[in-house]
């Protein structure tokens, strides 16, 4: 079964990562013929500031879309092993980075609240650099601790969509 579930994972990120990337990429993380707009204030008037709209672009889009569903399932072992051994890559240093940026769409609520979603996405985080700082096994509270800020998987992949709905707003 966890040979199964690795297997699985391994997969889905293959497929996940092979979406997320484009040879029209630069390495300034923009689309070749793009120009990002750097920060643009979020239009609906609420209190989270200027948004920087380069915080999901180019391969901050595809930590943050990959390091999200590595969140939902960094439940077991497996998965720690997984990061841990290089078979893919997870950063809560990096991941933190772009969540931080993001925090400036708190308040901008298109599609539900994206403070609110990005609050339990940080936590999420901060769980997950604990987990990953354990040598060796991982207490199963450690890993009961994520799943209590996370919820269900579901509803934590779900809530990207307040997210992106609010970036999308504030970054057309």
């Amino acid at each position: 079964m966890a040979r199964t579930s690795t297997a699985f994972v391994a997969v889905t990120l293959a497929v996940i990562l092979a979406g997320c990337s484009s040879p029209a990429a630069t390495t300034g993380g923009t689309q070749a013929g793009s120009t990002p707009a750097a920060t643009t204030p979020a239009s609906d008037g609420g209190g989270g500031g200027s948004v920087d709209c380069t915080a999901l672009s180019g391969d901050n889009g595809a930590t943050y879309t990959v390091g999200i569903q590595f969140l939902a399932q960094m439940r077991s072992q497996d998965t720690v092993d997984m990061i841990k051994n290089g078979t893919v890559t997870y950063d809560p240093d990096v991941m933190g980075g772009i969540l931080t940026k993001l925090k400036a769409l708190d308040g901008h609520g298109v599609l539900g609240d994206p403070g609110k979603d990005l609050d339990v996405f940080i936590a999420a985080n901060d769980k997950a650099r604990d987990i990953l700082a354990v040598s060796g096994p991982v207490p199963q509270s450690m890993f009961d601790d994520l799943a209590t800020v996370e919820g269900d998987v579901g509803s934590f992949i779900g809530r990207q969509i307040s997210i992106s709905a609010a970036y999308s707003e504030a970054c057309p």
